[in-house]
């Protein structure tokens, strides 16, 4: 299996502008590597809430940012293998973060801003952290009370500090991202990880009792991003659309080390509630999510049409069609007459339409991170729209990618 895959990867590489996983040896090296291949390329698209529209980062100016950043880490009190953690919302501080630890040798931990401040403070505990870069002033304060928890930690970042109705802190220990950026040195010289060296700490829900966490080398990560390319090859002109937390290893992985490798673009959708203007706006040629999204949307589909015998048939018709349609393609074979004949008319009046709402131009939509129920995938298969499941491969290091 192992060679298989490698060998798909080659051919990819070959193909065209995959970063092996053996050429990159670790995260920082394959970061550098995409630089130093395409340094003026849009890496990173995000929203400016003060200006109202997207606004596009090059490979260049994230890594001026991330040496920032290096720089800044170089300041603290941590040293190579030390816990740097990241509670923030998916975007560009996120990734300039992690990318800087990995170039400074540090472990990272992703943690969900969606999570109860008593679970971080734990995970924050329990995985030792000696820095977490938060979003707010108003997330520090609902950290606080858990403060006994998490003794070794030394410094709070906060992005966005004072800002709302939260009141400045005066905590010794507590500085705004802007000065520590703005002050910060030349940064030190790199220190790149072993491949097998542990690169995070990703922790599970928790669901069965408290969150765990799952020790994950360089190693696993790239191997298992560059499985998946060997599968799905990413271009160079695909755009991700980025839903799913970094925090979780299936976004990590496929949302963001996968497009560095391919050299694509990823946009960092605003919120679940903005997904439909976002879709329009970033028109992703490549969106991944967890089953759950895609039975959000066919049911979305589904209640669209209920009030209407002629278009719940319409849909039932025009999904069956497309099916077998895709069943025929799996097989090399004619989906026979009566299908090539229907396609073109419901494609039209039914398909298009509904898969408008996605961009326009998604070659691949991507599911994983659990089971996706056959009602809602053989719905949304026969719509057209390219779905993909991905369960993930048994790393060479022993993780789970």
């Amino acid at each position: 299996m192992d060679n298989a895959i490698n060998e798909r990867a080659r051919q990819a590489a070959l193909a065209g502008d995959i970063i092996a996983a053996r050429q990159a040896a670790n995260l920082w090296g394959l970061f550098c590597e995409r630089v130093r291949r395409s340094p003026d390329a849009i890496a990173y698209r995000d929203y400016d809430h003060a200006k109202g529209g997207w606004r596009d980062h090059t490979w260049c100016t994230i890594s001026e940012r991330v040496a920032r950043f290096r720089a800044a880490l170089a300041r603290e009190n941590i040293t190579a293998s030390d816990r740097v953690a990241i509670l923030l919302p998916n975007g560009i501080d996120w990734v300039c973060l992690d990318l800087a630890a990995h170039g400074s040798g540090l472990v990272v931990v992703g943690l969900y801003p969606h999570d109860t401040a008593a679970s971080n403070a734990y995970i924050l505990g329990h995985s030792d952290a000696r820095l977490v870069l938060l979003d707010s002033e108003a997330r520090r304060k609902s950290l606080w009370p858990f403060r006994s928890e998490f003794p070794l930690l030394e410094r709070v970042w906060v992005r966005d500090l004072g800002g709302g109705a939260a009141a400045p802190t005066t905590e010794p220990i507590v500085c705004g991202l802007a000065d520590v950026l703005a002050n910060a040195p030349e940064p030190p010289v790199q220190h790149p990880a072993a491949p097998s060296d542990l690169a995070t700490l990703i922790y599970t829900s928790g669901t069965t009792g408290r969150p765990k966490g799952v020790m994950l080398s360089h190693d696993a990560l790239l191997w298992n991003a560059q499985a998946i390319a060997a599968l799905i090859p990413p271009r160079r002109d695909d755009v991700f659309l980025s839903i799913l937390p970094i925090a979780h290893v299936f976004e990590r992985t496929v949302g963001y080390y996968l497009p560095m490798m391919g050299g694509c673009t990823v946009a960092y959708a605003r919120s679940a509630q903005d997904l439909l203007a976002d879709l329009a706006a970033v028109r992703p040629s490549v969106m991944l999510n967890v089953p759950l999204l895609y039975e959000r949307m066919s049911a979305a589909i589904r209640a669209k049409v209920a009030a209407s015998v002629v278009k719940r048939n319409l849909l039932r018709m025009t999904a069956s069609v497309g099916w077998r349609r895709f069943v025929a393609a799996q097989h090399h074979a004619s989906p026979g007459l009566a299908v090539q004949l229907l396609w073109p008319v419901l494609n039209r009046s039914v398909a298009m339409p509904v898969l408008a709402a996605f961009g326009g131009r998604l070659r691949v939509a991507i599911s994983g991170g659990a089971p996706l129920d056959q009602v809602v995938a053989r719905l949304l298969i026969g719509l057209g729209l390219p779905l993909v499941g991905i369960r993930p491969h048994r790393s060479r290091a022993g993780g789970r990618g």
